[in-house]
This record gives structure tokens, C-alpha cells and sequence, in this order.
């Protein structure tokens, strides 16, 4: 079996506790920022906080089984923190049982931004609001002035979404939410589609930004069309018991 370790370097002390760790029981190769290489590893371990698995991932398409030690705050994708991480990592590499989440895709000016949390687009200048028009497979179902637009993955609801009045999803469903950010209009409420849907969205009256996990970002014009849809590439997360109850427990503890 062959593992990467990819640590935030604030965290590199706890890095190299875990490699030790890890070398007991197959080989190591440790890097110090996202590679296209780890998918070259049969498991990808990775130590840091929700930001560095964001950054991670997003350099790879087909993503290892992947094990998360937390050193940030929140530790929405996490399996264990500094001090615990032992038992859980070995029976992890034990059993090989992981779990699959969609991940999107934004195709843009050519170019494609996948994202595990959200698509997000937004205005380039601050205080002043964009136009948007949004279809699904071909089905106008928005109109809307606001700062900006949010496209999240279930796995990503608790994210971005949840912070500008989006509802939280499931982690195992399929399903895109549409979320605006200060939307210009009472009573707005957000959509949540089928993940097997393909979302347009046209951008008016001035010049936007669409980022991905807040990572990768590409500044369109007005009129410019952004086509949102469930990537073929999830993202395997080691199995975790109980995740809906700690997921839901992480988010209390933010209020």
C-alpha cells in the first residue's frame, strides 16, 4: 500500500508524528502542498483544517481514499485531530471502507473549476449587484438581482450556503442547492435540484468572479454564461461513524 501525506505547514509538527505513525505499517511519501501526483497513492492522508482538504483536492481528479486529521477549527471533513488520530487511522487502513461525495463542476471561458463545497459567483464590485438568469436543462426557473449566486454540493451546504440562508442537505444525497448572497428581493427562497441536472446561469449588467471552494477563481463579462453540473469525480472520504450526528454537532457548535 502506498500513502501521501500532504500537511498545512503550521501543522508540520503533527505531520511528522503521523508519518511516523504511518511508516510502521506501509510506505510514506510526504508532500508539503497538493500535487497532481496523489493520485498516484492508494490512500491520501491528509493533516490540516477544511481549507487545506479543499486546496487538496481540488488538484486532483480521481481522489484516493482519504483520511483527514484536523489541526483547523471546524473539522467538518475530519476523521480524528492531533490527539487521537492513531486507532482511527489504523482501523481506517484496516478496512478500506470509504464513502463517496459528489463534487461540481464549472465550465467557464473554456475552462472547467471543480469544487467539493460549492461554485460560487459573485460580483467583482463590491456594493454593486448583478443580474442573474438561471435555467435547469433548459428551464428558466430565476430571475434575480443579488451579490452574487451559490451552487453547493449537499457534502458543502454547511459551508458558504448555510452562512447566506441556505438549508442543510444531507451529505448523501445528489442534489445541487442554489442559494442566492443578498439577494435584492423579499421572500427569496432557495432551489434544490437534482444532481443528475445541468444548471446555466447568465450574468448581467457588470463584470463577475466564479470560484470554486474559494481556491481557483475566473472573471467573466456581462452576458457571459456559466454552466454548473455534478462532476464524474467525487471525492472518497474514509467512512465515518455517525457522520450526520458530528456533522450536525460542528454546526451548533458555530452558532
Amino acid at each position: 500500500m502506498r500513502v501521501a501525506l500532504v500537511y498545512k505547514k503550521e501543522s508540520e509538527s503533527v505531520a511528522e508524528r503521523v508519518r511516523k505513525f504511518l511508516e510502521r505499517v506501509s510506505d510514506v511519501a510526504v508532500f508539503s502542498s497538493p500535487t497532481t501526483e496523489l493520485e498516484d497513492f492508494d490512500v491520501l492522508v491528509i493533516v490540516g483544517g477544511d481549507g487545506t482538504v479543499l486546496r487538496t483536492v481540488q488538484e486532483i481528479k480521481n481522489v484516493p481514499p482519504t483520511f483527514v486529521v484536523n489541526t483547523g477549527r471546524v473539522g467538518i471533513f475530519s476523521h480524528a485531530n492531533a490527539e487521537d488520530f492513531e486507532d482511527k487511522l489504523e482501523e481506517a487502513l484496516k478496512s478500506m471502507e470509504y464513502e463517496s461525495f459528489m463534487r461540481l463542476e464549472a465550465k467557464v471561458k473554456g475552462s472547467i473549476l471543480r469544487a467539493l463545497n460549492e461554485i460560487s459567483v459573485l460580483t467583482h464590485t463590491p456594493s454593486r449587484l448583478l443580474k442573474f438568469e438561471i435555467s435547469v436543462d433548459g428551464e428558466l426557473i430565476e430571475e434575480m438581482r443579488s451579490d452574487g449566486m451559490i451552487f453547493s454540493t449537499p457534502l458543502g451546504s454547511t459551508a458558504y450556503n448555510l452562512s447566506s440562508g441556505g438549508p442543510i442537505v444531507d451529505p448523501k444525497l445528489e442534489a445541487i442547492v442554489i442559494t442566492p448572497v443578498s439577494p435584492f428581493r423579499l421572500g427569496w427562497r432557495p432551489w434544490v435540484v437534482s444532481g443528475e441536472r445541468t444548471i446555466l446561469t447568465r450574468v448581467e449588467l457588470r463584470e463577475a468572479v466564479v470560484v470554486a471552494d474559494g481556491q481557483k477563481s475566473v472573471v467573466i463579462e456581462p452576458g457571459e454564461v456559466v454552466e454548473v453540473k455534478k462532476s464524474k469525480y467525487p471525492v472518497n472520504f474514509f467512512k465515518v461513524e455517525k457522520r450526520l450526528e458530528k456533522m450536525s454537532k460542528k454546526v451548533r457548535e458555530l452558532t
